[in-house]
């Protein structure tokens, strides 16, 4: 008999969704083709729904198929390789999704990026659409569109945060399972209403009361040819739009990338909706709030409730078309009626930027090291030191030791063993005077429990030593996501290696950053590693030099990161750190009292030897000449708050500054 297991077994899948897990995390990183190759929304055919009840009492009553439930949600086709969905659903229930490996990598709707949520600097589970947020994803937060409840639409493959980004035009459903008796709410996304295209005033000029200037680059006609999308008021030039082919198929060339996307307005978000033949300033509402229920257009498909906050009709309710309304973006800025209304509408957009609605993300390693490990172990050693016999120092190795005196580490046989201060690290000692606790802004952060004294060491600064190549590839694949809420954990050693703790790490991880930080990094240039002694490597040094007795005292060492207190600390006061970034950084939360308000590097610390040879996050330029670049996300072109910070790590900085990184480029 073959002792290759049966496909049908649960062994084989198992060993099929780790493998393919540990593919993801250590092999090659690519995009998945959007915004060149976009892959539209595919439809739940899995899922059966009708409704049932009339008027008010009106229900959907839903059930899984479960013979479709065994196919592909994205290709429809059934096959022994499908991987199945980590999620759950209202955090009880085992999602029914299934889908082929292939498939899930190149879709794309609402920039989702399979491979981007399986890693542990994201989710580090394999998921599928339905687990992340569609607008928070799109507005390019990458973390917090899989936290909190969502809510499905119940035809294709979106979900939304209930309480803050149900999209406008949308129909909630109260819903009856068929099978499970279990009632829950489920969406209907506007995308699925057919609209009215909207008509042009044919006494009035081409763009006199329509949309002006180019949703994408601001731009007006006056620059280039502008085109009115036939689906919406958006107008744009043909060279900002970036969505050419929708799975395959060339798109159609009269539409916006937003109406090519099959994209939606959350619910609170500044808009400017046509009323009179003219745009004004208002703001999209829930239904709940609209004071005439017995409106004939009161939660009918296709239209949206509007506040106006224009002083012409402000406080004033308004039922607007969704093909009338548009995101109001500073692109759009150029086109306000004088300095007052223009001032009213920066307010408007920069109280939208500064919302608070994303929740606060509490994450932790996914291996605990109380050492720094190497990811591969190096093929050179790092450092070899001659071990000397005597160190000729005190009794516990802390004044004039042989070791210490050239910022190294005591070896493991060291004579004073029992009683040697200067083996921190080796040991892997973690003081017992801080405790990991959870901020109400920043994620996780660490507490002193007992008074610290000046200079006393806290833990080493634990996780995987990799190489320069290695860092930059784990770089590329967070700037290729365009995450505004990266997870970072990079602190570099020297030129050659640096330690990141996204994946592993110790409670050092945590500690957040302060402009009038308690603590630092010491940097410290070797402590013995007995992992890169190897029988090839010793079989190989004993054979360079013909005498294993010339090499038995010569020890490999690695660098090493120790964080210690830098003045006193008492009891109840937050461990912080100063992270050394580039000028680019995201707003700061430190409130002390010498803040700058960004977590960037102070002048006295721009000539640090730590951070000459840091290789840039930048990211990357399209490289066709011809190609112009696509505008930052106009949505969120400020960075947001970002939820547990690492300890010294690179981030991109604003949005506005750099631009905008594909991931199929």
């Amino acid at each position: 008999m073959s002792s290759t297991p049966s496909t049908s077994g649960t062994a084989y899948l198992a060993d099929l969704q780790n493998n393919v897990k540990d593919d993801l995390v250590n092999g090659e990183y690519s995009g998945n083709g959007y915004p060149y190759k976009y892959t539209a929304a595919r439809p739940r055919f899995n899922l059966h729904t009708k409704v049932v009840g009339t008027g008010k009492d009106e229900k959907l009553e839903a059930t899984f198929i479960k013979s479709q439930c065994k196919m592909c949600i994205i290709c429809k086709r059934a096959g022994v390789n499908l991987l199945s969905c980590e999620g759950f659903r209202n955090g009880e229930e085992k999602c029914m999704s299934q889908f082929h490996l292939e498939c899930i990598k190149t879709y794309n709707d609402g920039e989702f990026f399979f491979q981007y949520a399986a890693l542990p600097e994201c989710q580090n589970r394999l998921l599928c659409p339905l687990h992340c947020c569609y607008s928070c994803n799109k507005s390019g937060h990458r973390q917090s569109a899989y936290y909190g409840k969502l809510i499905e639409c119940h035809r294709c493959l979106r979900s939304y945060h209930k309480d803050t980004c149900i999209p406008c035009g949308s129909k909630e459903w109260e819903v009856l399972w068929k099978d499970e008796m279990m009632e829950e709410s489920m969406l209907e996304c506007p995308t699925h209403f057919e609209q009215k295209e909207p008509r042009a005033p044919t006494k009035m000029k081409k763009f006199a009361c329509d949309i002006t200037h180019c949703h994408y680059c601001g731009e007006s006609e006056e620059e280039d040819e502008l085109t009115k999308c036939k689906k919406c008021p958006r107008v744009y030039h043909e060279h900002c739009v970036f969505v050419k082919r929708i799975d395959g198929e060339m798109a159609d060339e009269n539409q916006c990338d937003v109406c090519r996307e099959n994209g939606v307005i959350r619910l609170n978000t500044p808009v400017l909706a046509k009323v009179n033949f003219h745009f004004w300033l208002g703001i999209t509402r829930k239904w709940d709030d609209y004071p005439d229920k017995t409106d004939k257009h009161f939660k009918k498909n296709g239209k949206v409730f509007v506040e106006w906050l224009d002083e012409k009709y402000k406080g004033q309710k308004s039922i607007v078309p969704l093909n009338q309304v548009v995101h109001l973006t500073t692109k759009y800025l150029k086109m306000a009626r004088g300095e007052e209304e223009r001032k009213q509408w920066e307010d408007e957009v920069a109280k939208f930027k500064s919302r608070a609605e994303f929740p606060v993300i509490y994450k932790k390693v996914t291996k605990e090291l109380k050492k720094a490990k190497f990811y591969k172990v190096p093929e050179e050693p790092v450092h070899e030191i001659k071990m000397d016999k005597n160190c000729e120092c005190s009794d516990d190795c802390s004044n004039n030791c042989a070791y210490g005196s050239r910022n190294l580490e005591c070896p493991p046989n060291c004579r004073k063993l029992r009683n040697c201060s200067n083996r921190f690290v080796s040991k892997g000692k973690c003081s017992k005077k801080i405790r990991l606790v959870k901020t109400d802004k920043k994620g996780y952060g660490v507490k002193a429990i007992k008074d610290i004294g000046d200079g006393e060491k806290l833990a080493e600064y634990s996780g995987e030593i990799i190489s320069a190549a290695e860092r930059a590839k784990r770089l590329s694949l967070i700037d290729m996501a365009d995450d505004l809420e990266p997870n970072r954990y990079l602190m570099d050693i020297d030129t050659r290696w640096s330690i990141d703790s996204a994946r592993k790490g110790n409670i050092t991880r945590y500690i957040n950053h302060s402009c009038d930080a308690n603590t630092e990094a010491l940097h410290i240039k070797g402590t013995v590693d007995c992992s890169l002694m190897s029988f090839k490597r010793i079989l190989i040094s004993v054979i360079q030099s013909g005498s294993f007795k010339l090499r038995k005292n010569v020890l490999p060492y690695r660098p090493a990161v120790i964080i210690r207190a830098r003045r006193s600390i008492k009891a109840g006061e937050e461990i912080t750190l100063y992270y050394k970034m580039n000028n680019l950084m995201e707003i700061c939360l430190c409130k002390s009292i010498n803040c700058s308000g960004k977590k960037k590097r102070a002048k006295s610390d721009e000539k640090d030897e730590d951070d000459k040879e840091q290789p840039s996050t930048s990211r990357r330029q399209p490289t066709s000449g011809k190609r112009k670049k696509r505008p930052v996300k106009e949505e969120e072109d400020d960075d947001e708050e970002n939820h547990n910070q690492p300890s010294t790590s690179q981030r991109p900085g604003k949005r506005q500054c750099k631009p905008r990184k594909f991931f199929g480029t």
